[in-house]
């Protein structure tokens, strides 16, 4: 609703006879922000979605890989805490994951 009106409002800036070329350049610079305003919220909104997309995928190929490798597959943190150990550890050492 606010930008809409803001819209209006630059509209009719634009056809006031009697506004300075600098007004109107800067009434035309405010509709090309609010236009380009909503097309840069969405552009951010796929790009986030894509990311997220692609770190579930990544995270669903680990999972995979860890569940068919016959190897011990583990995960440590910055620290050198587990954050993730294969069933395959738990099973051969008796040890929870």
């Amino acid at each position: 609703m606010l930008i809409a009106a803001a819209i209006a409002v630059a509209l009719a800036a634009l056809a006031l006879p009697s506004l300075s070329g600098s007004g109107q350049e800067a009434a035309l610079g405010a509709l090309l922000l609010l236009g380009l305003v909503p097309a840069v919220l969405a552009q951010r909104e796929r790009a986030r979605r894509l990311a997220l997309e692609a770190e579930n995928l990544a995270g669903a190929r680990f999972r995979d890989f860890a569940q068919v490798a016959s190897d011990w597959l583990w995960e440590t943190d910055a620290d050198f805490r587990f954050t993730y150990v294969s069933e395959n550890v738990e099973e051969n050492l008796g040890y929870p994951a």
